[in-house]
């Protein structure tokens, strides 16, 4: 199995495996979750902003699934929210190593040469648009993303709109999730 492949398998695994332990927890402890919360109200939002960081500089590990687990906790917006200030963080952090240490770390995760025929496809006006759809499509399970974009020609600027463009199907996403969770909630 080719590298990058391998690397979006053991992403895509970690994922679901970590999502159904962490909504399992959640739900478990959840009047414990929320004592703790109230006792100390920035640890869980910092702690999301920090894990959805880490997990976009480290490919391999799930971000997205803890933000989402504390939707019950927190409510879908303020759990979206948080994700996404960490994703904010995480993708500039990614795209800035790519930038600065090219080719020996970006080869890590993703073969070059497809990226540099794709490059060479683009105008620079289709360029935001191309980057866009892959940020949409990809955003979840792929964030090694972001270490692409730094080593192609997309500015910061264009790469940082198209990625907080792409975080708004997330929030439908969330939006669903925290109804989804009130419905079983109410259920139980």
């Amino acid at each position: 199995m080719r590298k990058p492949l391998a690397v979006g398998f053991l992403t895509f695994i970690l994922t679901v495996v970590s999502f159904l332990v962490l909504i399992g927890l959640v739900t478990t402890y959840k009047a414990e979750i929320i004592d703790f919360a109230i006792k100390y109200p920035t640890v869980i939002p910092l702690f999301i902003i920090a894990w959805r960081t880490i997990s976009i500089i480290i490919p391999p590990l799930p971000g997205g699934v803890l933000s989402f687990a504390f939707i019950p906790i927190l409510g879908w917006f303020w759990a979206w929210l948080y994700g996404s200030i960490g994703v904010i963080i995480g993708v500039t952090v990614a795209f800035y190593i790519a930038r600065r240490f090219r080719e020996p770390v970006v080869a890590r995760f993703v073969p070059l040469k497809k990226l540099h025929v794709w490059e060479d496809k683009l105008s620079k006006r289709t360029e935001f648009l191309a980057f866009l759809g892959i940020r949409i499509t990809t955003g979840p399970i792929l964030d090694f993303i972001s270490y692409v974009a730094g080593l192609s020609k997309i500015s910061y600027k264009k790469f940082l709109l198209a990625t907080l463009i792409a975080q708004i199907p997330e929030a439908v996403w969330y939006y669903f999730g925290g109804t989804l969770f009130e419905r079983l909630s109410r259920t139980q």
